[in-house]
């Protein structure tokens, strides 16, 4: 009776060709990610944030109807759900392109 055949273990070589390629993969991903941009808008369109991956807000447009000035916390409201709505899609996104990347190299 034979016994089923072990994978082959990769050698040290082969893993540290493999790590680097993991790295230089990411760090690609990385260099466009922080480039692209990414918008939310809150208020049913009353408020748009825009930024780039690295988080830097690049804009934050404000339709006159969002501003009442008998109700300024509301305004505040919308600002900081839209940027943190923002960022989060901006973290969201980030760790699907890594989990793609991380995939592509078969690591869970």
């Amino acid at each position: 009776m034979s016994s089923p055949q072990q994978p082959q273990q990769p050698s040290m070589d082969e893993m540290m060709k493999q790590i680097q390629e993991i790295q230089r993969v990411i760090q690609e991903m990385q260099a466009q990610f922080v480039k692209q941009e990414f918008k939310s808008e809150t208020g049913g369109g009353l408020i748009t944030v825009k930024a780039l991956g690295s988080k830097e807000v690049l804009s934050v447009e404000l339709r006159p109807e969002a501003i009442d000035e008998d109700d300024p916390e509301m305004l505040d409201d919308l600002v900081l759900t839209a940027v943190n709505k923002l960022f989060k899609d901006i973290d969201d996104t980030f760790e699907l392109e890594m989990s793609k990347i991380t995939r592509g190299f078969g690591i869970a």
